[in-house]
C-alpha cells in the first residue's frame, strides 16, 4: 500500500532552479508527487561560507519503503550530479525524508521524522506552506507551531523576494492569508510592505504584521 512522505530538497550550485526541476522529475519515478511548495531562499546552514541555498519540500505516496526510498534518493543525487563533500558543504542537489506516513523510527543509517526539523527554517517554511497541520508525532506539535517557535531568520520566496521574512513567516502560519497574498497584486502587497517598514519599532511592527494577515483573510 502506498504510504504518504514529505521531502526536502536543496541546492547551492549551478543553475538553482533546474537542480529541483530536474529532481521533483527524477523522483516522480518512485514518487507520485501530489503537492509542491515554492522555492526559498535561505542563507547556508551548518558551514556559512558558501553560496545560499535554494529549497522546497513535496509531497507524494511511495509504495517504497523507508530505506528503500533513502537509498533511492541517494542514488538519484548521484545520477544529478552530486559529488562527496564534507557535511554541510556545498551540493548541487540535496534530498532529505522529513516525514514517512506515521513512522517513528531510527536507524544508524535513518532517522524518521528527520531529527532537525524543528531547527530549520529552510525546512519549516515550505513545509508549512503545503502541510501547516501535519502533526510531528514525536514532538507533539504540528508544523506552523515549530515554526512559530524558530527566532526569525532570514529567507524569502524566490519569487516573492520583497516580502519581509518576518511577515512571510507570519503568513505561513495562517494558511487562507498565505494563499490570499500569493493572489494580490504586487502594487498591493507593495502597499502593505511598505506600512510594515515605514516603522522601526519592533512591536508596532509585529502589530502590524499581524494586522496585515487580518486585512487581507478577515473572518
Amino acid at each position: 500500500m502506498a504510504k504518504k512522505v514529505w521531502i526536502a530538497l536543496g541546492t547551492n550550485l549551478g543553475n538553482k532552479e533546474k537542480n529541483l526541476e530536474n529532481a521533483i522529475k527524477a523522483l516522480s519515478v518512485t514518487v507520485t508527487v501530489q503537492s509542491i511548495s515554492s522555492n526559498y531562499v535561505t542563507p547556508p546552514w551548518g558551514y556559512i561560507d558558501q553560496p545560499e541555498f535554494l529549497n522546497m519540500v513535496l509531497s507524494g505516496e511511495t509504495e517504497l519503503q523507508p530505506h528503500e526510498l533513502l537509498f533511492f534518493l541517494k542514488e538519484t543525487e548521484k545520477q544529478l550530479g552530486r559529488l562527496e563533500n564534507f557535511q554541510y558543504g556545498p551540493r548541487l542537489i540535496d534530498m532529505d525524508i522529513l516525514y514517512f506516513h506515521k513512522t517513528i523510527m531510527e536507524s544508524k543509517e535513518l532517522t524518521i521524522p528527520h531529527p532537525q526539523i524543528q531547527n530549520r527554517i529552510f525546512v519549516l517554511a515550505p513545509l508549512c506552506e503545503i502541510a501547516p497541520y501535519h502533526f510531528h508525532p514525536i514532538l507533539q506539535k504540528c508544523n506552523r507551531e515549530l515554526l512559530a517557535a524558530l527566532p526569525d531568520s532570514p529567507f524569502n520566496w524566490l519569487h516573492q523576494p520583497e516580502t519581509p521574512a518576518d511577515l512571510l513567516k507570519k503568513l505561513l502560519m495562517e494558511p487562507i492569508a498565505l494563499e490570499k497574498w500569493k493572489n494580490l497584486s504586487y502594487s498591493h502587497r507593495m502597499e502593505y510592505i511598505n506600512w510594515i517598514n515605514e516603522v522601526k519599532k519592533p512591536s508596532t511592527r509585529a502589530n502590524r504584521i499581524s494586522k496585515t494577515t487580518q486585512f487581507i483573510s478577515p473572518e
